[in-house]
């Protein structure tokens, strides 16, 4: 097997032995946008989204819910990746209603 460095760059491709590979685009991490209010990260949530509940794309009695709750995971109070729009059935279930 070679080494990183006895790649060769061809054009737009990266040729390795016998193999060719396509080049990939190293993704550039995406700022996340700074979320000070629970009203903006309910927001962003929303429209992550596509305003439908995650369970059953209903559109209607939304609700923005914690995955881990804020009280016990403070640092992950307005974590985007720790939001999911549910409509009220299925926030109930979650919530253990």
């Amino acid at each position: 097997m070679r080494k990183k460095s006895e790649l060769r760059r061809v054009g737009t491709k990266i040729e390795k032995g016998a193999k060719v590979y396509s080049e990939y685009k190293l993704k550039k991490e995406v700022e996340k946008p700074k979320v000070t209010t629970r009203e903006e990260w309910e927001a962003i949530i929303f429209e992550n989204d596509s305003r439908k509940c995650q369970r059953c794309d209903a559109t209607e009695n939304l609700r923005v819910c914690e995955l881990l709750s804020s009280e016990k995971f403070p640092e992950l109070k307005f974590d985007l990746e720790n939001g999911i729009t549910l409509c009220e059935f299925h926030y109930n279930i979650f919530k253990g209603l």
